[in-house]
């Protein structure tokens, strides 16, 4: 979770929060083999809709940075990918309202060549002073700090500026989804106060006011932001991610009735044993929602328990490797199948608009 200023006036101090965003426990399996590759594919489809040459220049500014998460994900692999800051010339600008964020930031990168880290108010970004970018970033539902009418005046200064390049420019709009499973009581309400505590530790827990999109209020924000600037999109996509493995499944903070179903993912993916697959089964959320948003979940609910009865069925017919392996494949599986099905709909823990202007 990324920090910045939250209103015209209150400032959210994420300095507990340092030794969390820096701890390995925090790279559990779900992030490291799902969470991360699935924003690392969306970063690069933004890249490659720049249409900048192979080696080529493109200035990005990471907006709510914290420790520099977005800056990895230019250098991070996995299965074959090729490292992104190997292919054109990145100039990084990471910004966080948070001096102990952006300190941790820049102890962990200070042997990368062209970043640089500063602390500021993502807001200051869409100012006419402020320097130009190519790529608009966000990870860590930045955006959902600010309001509503925060983020459509960010977003319609931001529209205003890219009339200054003759090239393609990107947004990445990062905010936390409304019908996330994680918290179906509050599905009826668009701002409520946000707890992070899913921390180290009690006194980690950060509580700070926070936005919550679906697809329609996205779009409608982007809209606004479009008239108010005079500056039609090109294009928008919308992603979710962390479908049913959002953090807060597993602490059960917000909906206490819901399965740890990202414990079990993580132990799936580990190739744990132990592992009962009768509360991996998911039953649809009841709650009232648009019905897009119902259809998503009864049809993703249906495939999800197909594929946790086809491996209950072999459960007493393998022995203790094979019960690995079969695990192991079964929690890839529903990762995968998590991503492939998502709709860009708000039904995630994190809910990514990407937004080009040409």
């Amino acid at each position: 979770m990324s920090s910045v200023t939250h209103g015209t006036s209150d400032i959210q101090d994420y300095s507990s929060a340092v030794d969390h965003y820096l701890s390995s426990g925090r790279r559990d399996p779900i992030k490291v083999q799902a969470e991360e590759p699935f924003t690392r594919r969306i970063l690069r489809d933004v890249i490659d809709n720049l249409h900048r040459p192979i080696g080529g220049t493109i200035r990005m500014i990471d907006m709510g940075c914290g420790t520099g998460d977005g800056l990895a994900l230019l250098s991070n692999t996995s299965d074959g990918e090729i490292e992104l800051r190997s292919l054109y010339n990145i100039f990084y600008h990471g910004l966080d309202s948070d001096p102990s964020m952006i300190n941790a930031a820049r102890a962990l990168n200070t042997n990368v060549r062209a970043s640089t880290f500063s602390v500021g108010d993502m807001r200051d970004c869409g100012r006419a002073d402020f320097d130009d970018y190519d790529l608009y970033l966000s990870f860590g539902v930045p955006w959902s700090h600010l309001t509503p009418r925060e983020a459509q005046d960010l977003l319609a200064n931001l529209f205003i500026k890219t009339r200054r390049s003759s090239l393609r420019t990107a947004l990445v709009v990062d905010v936390l989804g409304r019908y996330s499973i994680e918290w179906v009581k509050q599905w009826p309400y668009a701002q409520w106060d946000y707890s992070m505590s899913f921390m180290n530790s009690a006194e980690d827990v950060v509580h700070a006011p926070m936005s919550f999109y679906s697809r329609d209020t996205l779009s409608d924000l982007i809209d606004g932001a479009s008239q108010q600037s005079g500056t039609k999109p090109a294009r928008v996509d919308f992603h979710d991610r962390s479908i049913m493995t959002g953090r807060h499944t597993s602490t059960g903070t917000f909906n206490n009735t819901l399965p740890p179903y990202r414990n079990y993912i993580n132990q799936l993916l580990s190739g744990r044993t132990d592992v009962d697959l009768d509360n991996l089964y998911f039953t649809p959320p009841q709650e009232d929602c648009p019905p897009e948003v119902q259809t998503f979940f009864a049809s993703f609910a249906s495939s999800w328990n197909e594929r946790i009865t086809r491996a209950n069925e072999t459960s007493g017919q393998v022995d203790e490797d094979e019960l690995k392996a079969r695990n192991l494949a079964l929690g890839k599986q529903l990762v995968a199948l998590e991503q492939r099905s998502q709709r860009g709909l708000g039904v995630g823990h994190s809910f990514t608009a990407t937004i080009y202007l040409d």
